[in-house]
């Protein structure tokens, strides 16, 4: 996290970003978040609804350019004395295109809606129907945007890691909320479809069974191209394996990395896929061996047949070098018994029918109250007169 602004200075950004709407605002509450580009705050408005509204700082985007374009011509330096230096020039390029991502807040918007068709009302429910548990997903309520601000309403509720793991009883539930995670993550990246490359724990809250979702800026704006679909069956077909054999998670997806990199010049979306899983891996501890085939398993309908053909590929006759391996309806067959047999956890991913958010927002579908959520301390200093 970078470094938080005074208060002085957050309530400056709020004016500068903000603009007239500023006036709509009773509480200016905690800081949620505070990165390079922009500052997250929580605020209360005069109705006592709540809202987190991320603000770009001064000439974020410029600064940006500016230590992208040093960054580059010193790689490029580097690069010529040194050829080992060579991907460094790609990693900077790539960390210049997602920062203009992150400070274009129409993107932003886009985003979000691409995010409401990944997360919004996707139920996973675990377990044997004699002891299911079912967890909800849900997107932050989208409430606008500015050139330099968005706004969307606070998830109540612990992150991931803030979830206790002592009792045996608590141990289970990590676990299960492990498994959803993953189950839903997975899914969005076998369908072929659009996912997201950055979605670690402090982008989600969990209250009850309901696991609600905000900050989409590493959500992809299209759907990956055939040629990117066989990347991401490779690199998961590399890695169950791997995982399979007890290697470790990490060094699993380098392994699958270093392999599939041999053979595409497809770097930016191999970045976008070693991110996205690498984000996974802070659940990975949480759940079994037997876990991750499960949830693999549990995909299986949903995903795209280019990424099916791929991942069986890698399972079926991995003996046999992957360019030679002719993959045929037994080998599909082989890599659904592969999952079958190993299934440990019956996991089933759905979509309800009845939306969890209502007109009246969620926080009433949850029968919470917005006001004690984000009640702040009695000495909450008032920004200035245009928010009082």
């Amino acid at each position: 996290m970078a470094d938080k602004p005074n208060r002085w200075e957050l309530f400056k950004l709020l004016d500068e970003c903000y603009g007239d709407k500023v006036k709509d605002i009773k509480y200016v509450g905690d800081i949620l978040g505070a990165g390079a580009y922009g500052v997250t705050a929580k605020v209360q408005k005069h109705n006592n609804d709540e809202s987190a509204i991320t603000l770009l700082r001064a000439h974020a985007f410029e600064r940006a350019k500016t230590e992208f374009n040093t960054l580059q011509a010193s790689a490029k330096i580097l690069a010529r004395k040194d050829k080992k230096f060579l991907p460094v020039i790609e990693m900077v390029a790539q960390a210049n295109r997602a920062s203009d991502e992150e400070t274009n807040m129409e993107l932003a918007a886009k985003q979000n809606k691409i995010a409401e068709k990944l997360y919004d009302d996707i139920t996973v429910t675990i377990g044997p129907e004699s002891k299911q548990n079912t967890y909800t997903f849900f997107t932050a309520d989208w409430l606008g945007y500015g050139k330099r601000y968005k706004e969307t309403a606070v998830v109540p509720g612990k992150h991931f890691t803030d979830v206790p793991f002592t009792t045996g009883d608590e141990k289970a539930e990590k676990r299960n909320l492990a498994i959803a995670i993953l189950t839903v993550e997975l899914r969005n990246l076998v369908a072929g479809k659009e996912f997201d490359h950055d979605r670690h724990g402090a982008q989600q809250r969990i209250f009850g069974n309901y696991i609600g979702q905000f900050d989409f800026g590493g959500v992809s704006l299209q759907s990956p191209t055939k040629d990117e679909k066989e990347i991401i069956g490779r690199i998961l077909g590399i890695v169950l394996r791997q995982v399979d054999q007890n290697v470790n998670f990490v060094d699993a997806l380098h392994k699958a990395l270093g392999s599939v990199s041999k053979n595409s010049a497809n770097k930016d979306f191999l970045a976008r896929v070693e991110r996205a899983i690498l984000a996974l891996n802070e659940y990975i501890p949480f759940i079994n061996k037997g876990d991750m085939t499960s949830i693999i398993a549990s995909v299986r309908m949903h995903m795209d047949d280019v990424v099916a053909r791929n991942l069986g590929r890698e399972l079926v006759n991995s003996n046999i070098p992957f360019a030679n391996r002719v993959f045929t309806q037994k080998a599909l067959t082989t890599l659904d018994l592969y999952l079958i047999e190993r299934i440990e956890t019956p996991i089933t991913l759905a979509q309800t029918k009845t939306s969890v958010k209502t007109s009246q927002g969620y926080y009433s579908h949850f029968k919470l109250a917005p006001v004690a959520e984000v009640k702040e301390s009695k000495s909450e200093v008032k920004p200035s007169n245009r928010l009082g």
